[in-house]
């Protein structure tokens, strides 16, 4: 019968200390090099292993345990209440009391009657219980899992609800949109016709200007005629007056044509004047009005006002983050794998500072095929592109070969790697999520300025060595 390790344990442990105290000429051969060991490093598994076979082996060590051992109080305790027709019950009550490795001992040292039917008892009774604290371990991790589960599920319903919610704002701002959209559009309705209809007030108050216009140039040119018939009469008075030499009435100039009133006609041609220049400038304003005024054209429904919409990332030119799954943190190893899984998310990786970590012993040559060749592996699992950037400054040449969906940079002399990654970055379109590997504080923190998710270099080797 094979009795386990752990139930003759008090046993081995009392032939450590026996070990201990021999001299070194009394040493089984087997246990020099054991011999040499502390009393704490006599009572490690692997040592009970070789201190068994040594007592199983040699008769005259055996015989040292068995008599230190049956010495202690607690065994002769055990051995004096021990009787082979109660083997069930003694093997009970030592389970029940935690003592059957201090029992299996005792009796596979001394053997007394019933001692094969006792070990049997203890093996079956240690089994059994050991099978026990199994099936409770494997009912705590369903229960375990049980718990994930639910919380998972009720995450799940948070967002969901989440969902709904945002929809029902979305929904009601679009319906609010429409709403003032069309009031807009009838507002510019509005607008348009009371335009046209002063338009038209203009052209026709223009139109009455320059008829009235007209109408006193046409009364101003009669007067300024009848002014210049008086004019040459007179003057033909006053020279045949002059001729003549005959004077008027007394008291009355010569020159004077008493039967014309001259200055008269001149108040009169001044007044229609006057009246003409007035008439002109009302026309000119009227002119100018119609000018000012949009033409008669039929009435076009008002352009749709600008959305009144929260601007996206694109429009305000910040980069669109990568999603991370709901209850997962980003910079860990099943964040990156979900982020790099969704379509369009682009891979850049900070070379050396992740190869330094996962090929520190081998040289850099080396260093740059695996984690390309990673990568590679990487992009047939999820389809995620990549962009790997080394520090070029002694680097003669690129990769071997074009890798599959990984491209590789190299910087310039005068430059590093973390600069170029950056620039990198931002030559990328806005709407573009970008995922950064590295470790490097700056590189980090720019790159979180620019809207990208850095993880660190151990979590992209966590997800490469998946793949």
């Amino acid at each position: 019968m094979t009795v386990p390790d752990p139930l003759l344990a008090p046993l081995l442990d009392d032939a450590g200390d026996v070990l201990g105290a021999l001299e070194a000429g009394s040493v089984p051969p087997a246990l020099r090099k054991l011999a040499g060991f502390d009393r704490r490093g006599r009572r490690t598994p692997a040592a009970h292993r070789q201190l068994r076979r040594a007592v199983e082996a040699d008769g005259p060590f055996r015989d040292a345990v068995n008599a230190v051992f049956t010495e202690r109080p607690e065994v002769g305790a055990v051995l004096g209440s021990w009787s082979a027709a109660e083997v069930l019950a003694r093997v009970g009550a030592a389970a029940g009391a935690g003592d059957l490795p201090l029992l299996a001992s005792a009796l596979w040292a001394a053997r007394p009657e019933g001692w094969e039917l006792g070990l049997g008892a203890i093996v079956a009774t240690a089994a059994r219980a050991r099978a026990e604290r199994d099936d409770e371990q494997e009912l705590e991790a369903v229960r375990a899992q049980l718990a994930s589960a639910e919380q998972v599920r009720r995450r799940a319903d948070d967002a969901r609800l989440a969902a709904e919610t945002e929809r029902a704002r979305l929904e009601r701002e679009q319906r609010d949109e429409r709403k003032a959209r069309r009031r807009d559009e009838v507002q510019a309705t509005r607008d348009s016709v009371d335009l046209r209809k002063r338009a038209e007030q203009a052209e026709a108050g223009a139109a009455r200007a320059r008829a009235a216009l007209a109408k006193a140039e046409a009364e101003a040119q009669r007067e300024r005629d009848r002014a210049k018939a008086a004019a040459d009469d007179a003057r033909a008075t006053r020279a045949e007056l002059r001729g003549q030499g005959t004077a008027g009435p007394a008291g009355a100039p010569a020159d004077r044509d008493p039967g014309v009133d001259a200055e008269a006609l001149a108040v009169a041609a001044d007044r229609a004047a006057t009246l003409a220049r007035e008439l002109r400038a009302l026309a000119d304003r009227a002119g100018l009005a119609r000018a000012a005024a949009p033409r008669r054209d039929p009435v076009r429904p008002a352009a749709a006002p600008p959305s009144r919409s929260r601007p996206g990332p694109e429009s305000r030119g910040r980069r669109v983050p990568p999603r991370v799954p709901p209850g997962m943190v980003a910079d860990s190893p099943s964040a990156l794998d979900a982020m790099l899984r969704i379509q369009g998310t682009v891979l850049v990786v900070d070379g050396y500072n992740v190869t330094m970590r996962g090929w520190a012993d081998a040289d850099l040559p080396a260093q740059r095929e695996r984690l390309i060749a990673a990568l590679e592996a990487l992009h047939l699992r999820t389809h995620a592109v990549s962009t790997v950037v080394f520090d070029g400054a002694d680097v003669e040449g690129g990769p071997r070969r074009r890798p599959r969906g990984v491209q590789v940079l190299f910087s310039p002399s005068g430059q590093d790697a973390d600069h170029l990654i950056v620039q990198t970055i931002s030559q990328l379109p806005p709407s573009v999520p970008v995922v950064v590997a590295s470790s490097d504080g700056w590189v980090r923190t720019q790159v979180e300025q620019q809207g990208a998710c850095p993880v660190s270099a151990d979590v992209l080797l966590a997800v490469l060595r998946r793949a």
